[in-house]
């Protein structure tokens, strides 16, 4: 640039100091673990060595980024500037510790005239070595995939590292047998960190280098930490692996857990966020009387195990091959049941094709050979029933209806139905088993997507306990309100959603002509329509006036004591599964 502006007429080179040994040095391109390209006039870098694989400084650190990420180690290029201000170069440093590598460690250290210039040289350097490992492919081959580490493999980190060493210098400092040396040492501008333990016979060495003491340090802490690992001296710092859950335990746990209510906060025409009532009020009250509602762990427990026991039996049967699917309905697996009424369960299979009374016979035989369980066949179902021992927990005296049904009562359009075979189950039965199943289906996969709808479909189904309530129950109600929230423009706190479903109650939809809700529920008679409607009206009157409390039945929790409503919390001995469970 002098020497453009010289011949411009612009500058004397006289005036310009020379320029300094270590800029020039910095400027040879040497670096630790080779010689990097020179520059052209126009300031561009011509193609590196073919042992850099093809790779460019442009496209070095992304490829750097992935492989770390997939091996799920840190990329963290050190940065030093030495000196003065006139005369500024900067040292990038970069070390890795490779597990695929016998955790072998990676170290270059490459020093240009800015901080740019030396990342991307560093990255280039470190690419190198992985390279020449066959840990990174060359430019245009296929990427070689890395697998990311197990969750349960060993994984230190520099906090973890320290923690643990000096957890183990506690240990053992006491053991004749333990010792301990450190060194230090300066040279060539880098801190040379070296450590001897002595233990149980055992002579464990690790060494580093770093223009930083404390990362020296840090990497030798690693380093031994995983040679200690590996002599059995501690113990790995990986959790334990996590049982995963069945997907109808997963969807149990959705269903029969009270969703924390959250305040929203609504625009007004200001623009500005403000909630224009105390909605945190009502939802403190819903959520009191949920956890009073709420069942206890044991409880749940016990029958989502023995519904997984009873859907495993038949699973291993020989009768499974007429079965296409099983499916768990009832209030307890839609999230409905309350704590104060229990429910027995039911299991509906699905077979291939029409039930017939020899499928439930061998479903009956299968299911007698079971212990501490009592089966009975009806005329269309069988009846099980878990016989409680003297160490039963609470609530495990549970009962199981297992229905029978098929798709092949309904056949696809533009098909006909198949004969019915012989010793068939009642078809009226089978029908209506289909239909509920239908409708459970519906609810839970609906009810965890909408946001507070299960909550709320608790209180209404304790509300509508009402006398003047009878008739708004049961698939009226849980579709009334899955359509209350559907239509909702957002998600909407559990005392807006419950002002929500009582105001379009309250307007008259199930009143005659102006809704066809009621078509599906016969037995509701035009008396039965006017009492729901007026009721909600009393509903909704006690919630504008923040009388919610008073509706629910329960002492007015203020908002200091909202910190204090927690989820019930299980008894370590109430959850302790009985010997004659089996956990799926």
């Amino acid at each position: 640039m002098a020497e453009k502006l010289s011949s411009k007429g612009l500058l004397n080179l006289a005036e310009v100091p020379p320029i300094p040994e270590n800029l020039l040095n910095a400027h040879s391109n040497k670096c630790a673990f080779g010689t990097l390209p020179t520059e052209t006039k126009n300031n561009s870098f011509v193609e590196f060595g073919d042992e850099y694989g093809g790779w460019t400084t442009e496209t070095a650190r992304q490829r750097l980024n992935r492989f770390t990420m997939a091996m799920g180690i840190d990329c963290n290029i050190i940065n030093h500037v030495t000196g003065p201000p006139h005369q500024r170069v900067t040292s990038a440093s970069l070390s890795l510790i490779i597990e695929k590598l016998n955790n072998k460690v990676l170290q270059v250290q490459v020093d240009a005239p800015n901080k740019k210039t030396a990342n991307s040289r560093c990255s280039m350097e470190m690419l190198k070595h992985l390279i020449a490992n066959n840990l990174i492919e060359r430019k245009g081959e296929p990427e070689l995939k890395i697998m990311r580490k197990r969750k349960n493999e060993v994984t230190w980190t520099k906090t973890t590292a320290g923690n643990a060493l000096k957890k183990f210098k506690e240990e053992n400092v006491e053991d004749p047998t333990f010792g301990i040396s450190e060194s230090s040492a300066f040279k060539n501008g880098e801190f040379t960190i070296s450590t001897v333990i002595n233990c149980k016979g055992l002579k464990i060495e690790a060494q580093s280098s770093d223009a930083s003491e404390d990362e020296a340090k840090s990497a030798v802490s690693v380093i031994l930490a995983y040679k200690l690992t590996a002599a059995g001296l501690i113990e790995t710092n990986s959790p334990a692996p996590k049982i995963k859950k069945t997907k109808e335990e997963y969807l149990a746990n959705i269903r029969q857990t009270n969703i924390v209510m959250r305040s929203h906060n609504y625009n007004n025409n200001s623009g500005n966020q403000k909630s224009w009532r105390n909605t945190p009020t009502a939802d403190r009250q819903i959520k009191k009387k949920l956890c009073d509602l709420e069942q206890k762990e044991s409880y749940k427990r016990v029958r989502v195990n023995l519904m997984n026991k009873l859907a495993k039996t038949i699973k291993e049967s020989k009768s499974f091959v007429k079965i296409e699917d099983m499916h768990r309905i009832g209030e307890f697996f839609k999230g409905l049941e309350l704590g104060d009424v229990p429910e027995d369960l039911e299991l509906v299979v699905v077979s291939k094709e029409k039930p017939t009374s020899f499928l439930i016979n061998e479903i009956l035989e299968v299911l007698s050979e079971l212990q501490d369980y009592s089966t009975a066949r009806y005329e269309d179902y069988l009846y099980v029933h878990k016989r409680p021992t003297e160490t039963s927990n609470e609530g495990e005296d549970v009962a199981v209806y297992i229905t029978f049904t098929s798709a092949a009562f309904y056949p696809p359009d533009g098909t006909e139905e198949c004969t019915d075979p012989e010793e068939m189950l009642p078809r009226q039965a089978c029908v209506d088993v289909w239909i509920r199943l239908q409708r459970a289906l519906f609810v839970q996969d609906r009810c965890p997507k909408l946001f507070n709808s299960l909550a709320i479909l608790r209180i209404m189904k304790y509300l509508s306990r009402d006398p003047e309530m009878d008739g708004f129950n049961g698939w009226l109600m849980e579709l009334f309100i899955i359509r209350c929230f559907e239509t909702a423009n957002t998600s909407e706190p559990a005392g807006d959603a419950l002002r929500r479903v009582c105001s379009l109650l309250s307007g008259g939809l199930l009143l005659p002509n102006v809704s066809s809700l009621v078509d599906l529920n016969e037995q509701v008679t035009i008396t039965q329509r006017h009492n729901i409607t007026a009721k909600a009206h009393t509903y909704l009157r006690l919630q504008v006036f923040k009388q919610l409390h008073v509706l629910l039945g329960i002492e007015f929790v203020e908002k200091k004591s909202s910190s204090k409503i927690e989820e019930p919390k299980p008894n370590i001995e109430e959850t302790e599964p009985s010997t004659n469970e089996v956990i799926q």
